[in-house]
């Protein structure tokens, strides 16, 4: 059996999160402002309503990879500001208990205002690719 890694878990965990009705996504974006956009767009594409979202961005991934931790943002879809917060809360303790039902390690504040961490850990991502097609008969070989 091929051994778990840590990037394998938090794919499950943001999988599950999907599930779950909040919008779960990676690499999304290379900023904050990035990320959000990806997190409406995608929010728009679903037959029923997100809760809320969760996501890093192309910067928190190279935070990570250097060593630093990857920091997730996360945020409940209330239209009422004074409302929010509460949500935001909910839509955290739901990431941080999916994740650490999956063995990923977190750290958060309980502050909607802070972003959910997760300590340093080595970056594993594997890179799947389709497998060679056979070619026709007749085709030729590119040069």
């Amino acid at each position: 059996m091929a051994r778990t890694h840590h990037d394998d878990a938090i794919d499950r965990s943001f999988d599950e999160l999907n599930d779950r009705g909040i919008v779960a996504l990676q690499n999304a974006g290379d900023t904050m402002s990035d990320g959000w956009t990806d997190v409406y767009e995608v929010a728009s594409t679903r037959s029923a309503p997100a809760r809320g979202a969760v996501f890093y961005h192309g910067q928190d991934l190279d935070a990570d990879v250097a060593g630093e931790g990857l920091r997730l943002a996360f945020g409940a879809f209330e239209d009422d500001l004074a409302k929010r917060d509460d949500p935001g809360a909910e839509i955290a303790r739901d990431v941080r208990d999916v994740l650490t039902s999956h063995g990923v390690r977190v750290k958060w504040d309980g502050a909607v205002s802070s972003r959910i961490e997760i300590p340093p850990f080595a970056w594993r991502k594997r890179r799947w690719t389709a497998a060679p097609q056979p070619r026709s008969a007749g085709s030729v070989c590119p040069r």
